[in-house]
């Protein structure tokens, strides 16, 4: 079965990637979201890691291209209950 690491880019999902991909003796996929051309996008940290672990990956640049009004309103009714997570928006967003 497939395995994939949510990649940030930071500390935590670094680590996590890191003692994951050590472990598998299969290819891993990252799944992550870039937000290019803010300080706080952190693409250059995750660009980092693909080649050093061999991984597949999928990424998507959240920008104002995207349709973020019509993905509230279909996380929002998928989800079927209150949800006060902001990181469940891009992750439920994410391309598969």
């Amino acid at each position: 079965m497939p395995v994939g690491v949510w990649l940030s880019g930071g500390v935590d999902s670094s680590t996590l990637l890191h003692y994951a991909a050590e472990a598998s003796s299969a290819r891993l996929k990252t799944f992550s979201i870039s937000f290019r051309g803010h300080s706080f996008d952190e693409t250059d940290y995750i660009a980092r890691w693909l080649p050093n672990t061999a991984l597949s990956t999928k990424q998507l640049d959240l920008n104002p291209d995207q349709d973020l009004a019509g993905a509230i309103e279909k996380f929002a009714y998928y989800s079927d209950e209150p949800n006060a997570d902001a990181g469940a928006l891009p992750v439920g967003s994410s391309p598969v």
